[in-house]
């Protein structure tokens, strides 16, 4: 667990005492709000997202420790870009697009798993890069006579190593230098306060679902299905949807009531901790969450390929590298707790496992109903009413996409609770 000094969250605290000492508070007095299903389905929103937001802004693309020796390389494919992460012999990091400036041919073919190379050779025509991306052998390089070899390394992508993290900007036309201190403004300071860049890679599970990614983002970013969804998992250690939440910037800083909370109301500030008493989330914005458990932290990266299919990752990030086997089975148990599927109690699954697969449920409900055009394929009897979470989220999106709403008033229970309905009849 994390100590902390001076806590960058007591007034978060001391909101989360008065959600639990006043339930009616003034944030439940809010207007029914509405939310068009087509946020979840529409192609044209889709591709609107993915190049406004998800190729412009710095994606966290994982931890320094995957790619720890030089020799080390990485290929992944995300929101659609085809990524190759290596670190040089000069130790450097760098991200380049995983293809053969020759014809375009993939340079590394296994997906999410590290190897080592001391070059990479394109498989069709054998061009030979060095891993800093420069171009290292030409093979006929007399067939070539006014080849430039300078500029035709390997196409390099901003990149860079903040809080232990690797950040990248997914455009190939760019060429900004990546500022991520900037994008995270204050909770930059957040980062630093529960000492992220000290933690280590323990294990991380990748899971391709068919769902819109901003669904998933959506059931990590609210308590109400805490007790309900894992009601035999941990849920019995949250108090029932109490939450609060405030808007950094594009960003959101969200801390949940557990049964520890009520401790520190003999504490003072200096010893109340996002870790121990509460579990803090970060919301990294646009595809990045950051859960505080009481002794790891966890970090879900959301990487969408469709409307409705979207690549989810969850890396377990730990205090140090286990040094014994008793260390070794307690982060095991520990991750396959909230990640994998083995069971840990009486007809449970993990908890990253239910809260992943709900998403597709909703998909697939969200999926029969039209969307708002004459041109809808889909019959209007299958049309449903029904209460969906993101509303807060959705409009940052807008916000970025130039998308139109009226002003609404920030709440902390709009998004902790989400009473956020899409009006599409009934049967």
């Amino acid at each position: 667990m994390t100590k902390i000094g001076a806590s960058p969250w007591q007034h978060l605290f001391e909101r989360l005492f008065a959600e639990l000492d006043q339930p009616t508070s003034p944030d439940w007095q809010v207007p029914r709000t509405t939310l068009d299903p087509k946020v979840y389905y529409d192609v044209g929103r889709f591709q609107a997202e993915r190049d406004q937001l998800l190729r412009q802004l710095p994606l966290c693309l994982g931890h320094v420790d995957q790619l720890a020796e030089p020799g080390s390389v990485l290929a992944l494919d995300l929101c659609g870009m085809p990524l190759l992460m290596a670190r040089g012999s000069d130790r450097e990091l760098r991200v380049f697009l995983n293809v053969c400036r020759h014809r375009g041919a993939r340079l590394l073919a296994q997906q999410g798993e590290v190897c080592r190379r001391r070059n990479f050779v394109c498989p069709y025509h054998a061009w030979t890069y060095r891993l800093d991306g420069s171009l290292a052998g030409v093979p006929r390089a007399e067939a070539f006579p006014d080849l430039d070899r300078h500029s035709l390394g390997l196409r390099e992508l901003p990149s860079t190593v903040r809080h232990g993290l690797m950040w990248a900007v997914l455009d190939p036309a760019s060429n900004c230098s990546l500022d991520v201190a900037a994008h995270l403004g204050d909770l930059d300071r957040d980062l630093d306060a529960i000492g992220l860049a000290r933690h280590r890679f323990y294990r991380q599970h990748a899971v391709r679902r068919a769902t819109n990614w901003k669904l998933i983002v959506d059931a990590f970013l609210e308590v109400y299905h805490v007790r309900r969804l894992h009601s035999v998992t941990l849920g019995r250690f949250f108090v029932d949807a109490v939450s609060v939440s405030e808007a950094i910037g594009p960003h959101l800083r969200f801390l949940a009531a557990r049964d520890t909370t009520s401790e520190i109301r003999t504490l003072p500030p200096e010893r109340w901790n996002p870790q121990r008493h509460a579990t803090l989330v970060h919301f990294v914005f646009p595809n990045s969450i950051f859960v505080y458990h009481p002794d790891y932290i966890s970090h879900l990266g959301i990487y969408p390929d469709a409307a409705d299919e979207t690549l989810f990752v969850h890396t377990m990030l730990i205090p140090e590298t286990p040094t014994d086997e008793k260390a070794e089975e307690h982060w095991r148990r520990s991750f396959e707790l909230i990640d994998t599927n083995r069971v840990q109690f009486r007809g449970s699954r993990s908890m990253r496992a239910d809260t992943a697969r709900t998403p597709k449920r909703c998909q697939r409900g969200v999926d029969r109903w039209p969307p708002r055009t004459k041109s809808s394929p889909v019959p209007r009897e299958h049309r449903r009413c029904f209460s969906l979470g993101g509303q807060a989220k959705i409009r940052r999106l807008d916000d970025r996409l130039r998308l139109n709403h009226a002003p609404r008033r920030a709440s902390s229970r709009q998004v902790r609770i989400f009473p956020t309905v899409i009006p599409v009849g009934g049967l």
